[in-house]
């Protein structure tokens, strides 16, 4: 555990701050901060439909898993704004085509963006059986659900999508000839850019970030980090978008030795953050100076009341509702909180805590745990 005061940095607690230890969700501070200082607040992914031939088609991913399938229902949360629509996408198309008196097509898809391996080193298998994280696509609807009242994820989220998107052509009167099928859809052809039939943007980075924090969204987060490493010339993979978001965070004076991880999103068993570096991630988003950042404020949960942290903070710890706000982090044998709250005297603290050896039967304790330990920082 470490605490420091916001304003000065001076370190008022330390207590193996500078050990690696599992971080488990806690690991999304790093992609939040390296996304909206390297892609900005004002960014967005866009999935796309180009036509390759008279009457051939491609789906395009732009790496955007909020992407909304006509299954979704309700809104993601309060205040969110509405996500893509693959609805929407389909009734471009349907009337882009139309005005070329197209009335059938065969559909391709294109997940190209994203490269390499689409589960990380030490995943387990039940985080797909559990729908934790579905494998890595550029092209996903509903994260990877094909059925959002289902728990698992698709195998092949890019080929669940596709399939959902032919089926809404179909019942916009377009015959989709044969299965949607991979394919390559290259910027131009012949030296002049494919014609765009229609396409969708998601919600600027700033609430993707917001609800990447709120909820800890591990699709979200290994998306980030993949955008950071596109737009910083790494591939576009696991160790490409660690690699991106650790240059981006020294890039901003954070130890990058700091950050020792194999994904974004903090899943694996295998990585390992220091806490005094969680600290120095918070430390840029609420000492003023990286605009860009600001976002984070905003999207931390609040305990007691909102995301992660809305059943927690109760009982011996119910000085903190409303005062902290904090990302969680829970795994197997782990429980991490790191965040920021006042204390009586007005002073802005920031915290890092990472308990180990967590028994399978006690997270829940270990929570209520740290829970008070943190509310203790409020008198």
């Amino acid at each position: 555990m470490v605490v420091a005061d916001a304003a000065t940095g001076r370190v008022l607690y330390n207590h193996d701050g500078a050990d690696l230890v599992p971080p488990a969700s806690t690991a999304k501070l790093a992609v939040a901060v390296a996304a909206l200082q390297v892609l900005g607040p004002d960014a967005y992914l866009t999935t796309r439909v180009v036509q390759t031939g008279p009457s051939q088609i491609v789906l395009v991913g732009g790496g955007d898993p909020t992407l909304s399938g006509p299954a979704a229902v309700g809104p993601v949360s309060p205040g969110y704004p509405t996500p893509a629509s693959l609805t929407s996408l389909a009734q471009q198309t349907v009337a882009a085509l139309h005005e070329q008196e197209i009335s059938a097509v065969t559909v391709g898809y294109d997940a190209s963006m994203y490269v390499g391996s689409t589960l990380a080193p030490g995943w387990k298998p039940i985080y797909q059986t559990e729908g934790d994280v579905a494998p890595v696509s550029a092209l996903e609807v509903d994260e990877g659900h094909p059925n959002p009242a289902r728990t698992a994820t698709a195998a092949d989220p890019a080929a669940a999508a596709a399939a959902e998107f032919a089926a809404l052509l179909t019942s916009g009167g377009i015959t989709v000839t044969g299965t949607p099928a991979p394919a390559h859809a290259a910027p131009t052809q012949g030296g002049n850019p494919r014609p765009i039939l229609a396409s969708v943007a998601s919600p600027p980075m700033s609430q993707l970030v917001q609800r990447m924090l709120g909820r800890s969204d591990n699709d979200l987060a290994e998306a980030l980090s993949r955008q950071v490493a596109i737009a910083t010339g790494h591939p576009a993979s696991f160790a490409g978008g660690v690699a991106a978001v650790k240059a981006a965070i020294a890039g901003l004076g954070v130890d990058p030795s700091g950050l020792a991880t194999v994904d974004a999103s903090g899943l694996s068993p295998l990585d390992r953050v220091k806490p005094a570096a969680l600290l120095a991630l918070l430390r840029l988003a609420v000492v003023p100076g990286h605009d860009r950042l600001a976002a984070i404020l905003t999207a931390l949960p609040v305990a007691g009341f909102s995301g992660t942290l809305g059943g927690r903070f109760g009982g011996l710890a119910a000085a903190g509702a409303g005062l902290v706000r904090a990302k969680t982090g829970t795994l197997d044998g782990v429980v991490a909180l790191a965040g920021y709250l006042q204390d009586s005297k007005g002073a802005t603290l920031l915290f890092a805590t990472v308990v180990t050896g967590v028994a399978k039967t006690a997270t829940a304790t270990a929570e209520a745990a740290v829970d008070r330990l943190t509310a203790s920082l409020v008198p």
